[in-house]
């Protein structure tokens, strides 16, 4: 074959996968993940960035999710469209069956606003107050639309957070939140668990 004919034949066995919604597994690993599982669902319109960390099995991320850093998904994962998951200065970890929906933001680090500082990406870190630390959402959690997760936060395993949540304290495993006036408002609790015994059976 002449050389520009197997050039362009070249190209064309690169660019097929395109014409699927979803990145391939070889496209994955090469964004820096260092595990992919199987049943794994990507969008193409999802924008990641210096990534690393796993996709376990049958993990869903829609459209226009930024993802950047560390993140370890486990199985059954589903990452809503317009989520903003930012494991730059530390892990984020989502446990089999946990669940984002739309517009929720995950930050593993923020400035501190009470502080007499500057805060920026574009201001030199002498000027400024940055708490950084690890989110962990534990298996079978659930987090309601536009709601806000900050550092040093583990969501303990089948708790329930409602839309419009900012959580930076704890939550224990089984809890149901609501968005109160200043704070996360503890109205109830689920079978934390049942809701592992019925990701056990998934598993299986």
């Amino acid at each position: 074959m002449p050389p520009n004919l197997t050039i362009f034949a070249a190209l064309c066995k690169g660019f097929a996968h395109m014409d699927t919604p979803f990145l391939t597994r070889d496209e994955l690993l090469t964004l820096g993940f260092t595990e992919v599982g199987a049943e794994v669902r990507v969008s193409r319109k999802a924008s990641f960035h210096k990534t690393g960390g796993r996709i376990g099995h049958h993990v869903r991320i829609d459209d226009f999710c930024i993802i950047t850093g560390t993140i370890n998904l486990g199985n059954y994962i589903h990452i809503a469209p317009f989520c903003m998951l930012s494991g730059n200065a530390a892990p984020i970890t989502m446990k089999d069956g946990s669940g984002l929906s739309s517009h929720c933001s995950l930050y593993t680090a923020s400035d501190d606003y009470r502080a007499d500082t500057l805060s920026n990406p574009s201001v030199p870190e002498t000027y400024k107050h940055v708490t950084t630390g690890p989110i962990t959402l534990g298996i079978g959690v659930l987090v309601g639309s536009h709601s806000v997760i900050l550092p040093n936060v583990t969501i303990g395993d089948g708790a329930s957070i409602g839309a419009q949540c900012l959580i930076y304290k704890p939550v224990p495993e089984g809890a149901i939140g609501v968005s109160g006036a200043r704070k996360l408002e503890i109205v109830g609790q689920r079978d934390a668990g049942k809701i592992r015994g019925m990701i056990a059976q998934l598993q299986d």
